[in-house]
């Protein structure tokens, strides 16, 4: 996409790929709200959005990662919110983090 399409958009993920990690981590909050059948905190899913930022600007590793062409990117987006969550479940709610799927805590997804 050219460069002046995208002067709207917020420096960092959102303005170096065509991916908008706010909306993923809505996505992967109502995910793991309807699997546990309850309400987590809405707050939670701009941390997520605020973290991904924080590494994204500190980490070149972590930036080649979410930068990865097609959906590859995308799918490391979704990954660490998962895996966040789960860390965040297992110390304020660790009633809820035990009903997740092991696997979650390393980014797989709820079936």
């Amino acid at each position: 996409m050219r460069r002046h399409h995208r002067q709207g958009l917020r420096p960092g993920i959102e303005q170096d790929t065509q991916l908008m990690p706010w909306l993923i981590a809505d996505s992967v909050l109502f995910e793991a709200s309807r699997f546990l059948g309850e309400s987590l905190p809405t707050g939670w899913a701009d941390w997520l959005d605020a973290r991904a930022e924080r590494c994204y600007a500190k980490h070149a590793h972590f930036r080649r990662l979410v930068r990865r062409e097609g959906a590859t990117g995308r799918g490391y987006l979704f990954r660490f919110f998962r895996h966040w969550l789960a860390g965040r479940l297992r110390r304020e709610r660790s009633d809820l983090f035990r009903r997740l799927p092991k696997e979650y805590g390393v980014g797989a997804p709820l079936r």
